[in-house]
C-alpha cells in the first residue's frame, strides 16, 4: 500500500519535471519547493486513486476526477482563472 502511493506521488511529480514546470535544479536549490509541490501534485493523484478504488470505478472517472482536481487546484488555489495577471502564470504574450 506505502510502496504503490509513493509511486503514484512519483509519478505525478515526472510530469512536473517533463513538462520544464519545475526544473531539475530547483529541486537541489529549493529542497522545501519540491517537498510543497510533492505535496500538491502527488496528494492530489493518491486521493484521485484512492477515491476510484474505494468507488470501483474506471478511467472515466479518473479523468473527470483529474479534471476537477486541477480546476480546483490552478484554478482556485493558485488563482491562475481568477486573475489574469498573477505572477504565477508569467508574461505568455
Amino acid at each position: 500500500m506505502v510502496r504503490d502511493c509513493l509511486s503514484d506521488h512519483n509519478r505525478a511529480c515526472l510530469a512536473e519535471f517533463l513538462t520544464g514546470s519545475t526544473p531539475i535544479l530547483a529541486v537541489i536549490l529549493n529542497p522545501l519547493g519540491f517537498a510543497a509541490n510533492m505535496g500538491l501534485y502527488g496528494g492530489g493523484a493518491i486521493l484521485i486513486r484512492e477515491a476510484t478504488l474505494r468507488w470501483r470505478k474506471r478511467w472515466g472517472a479518473v479523468l473527470l476526477l483529474g479534471g476537477a482536481y486541477a480546476v480546483g487546484e490552478e484554478g482556485f488555489a493558485a488563482k491562475t482563472m481568477i486573475n489574469p495577471n498573477s505572477p504565477i502564470i508569467g508574461n505568455q504574450l
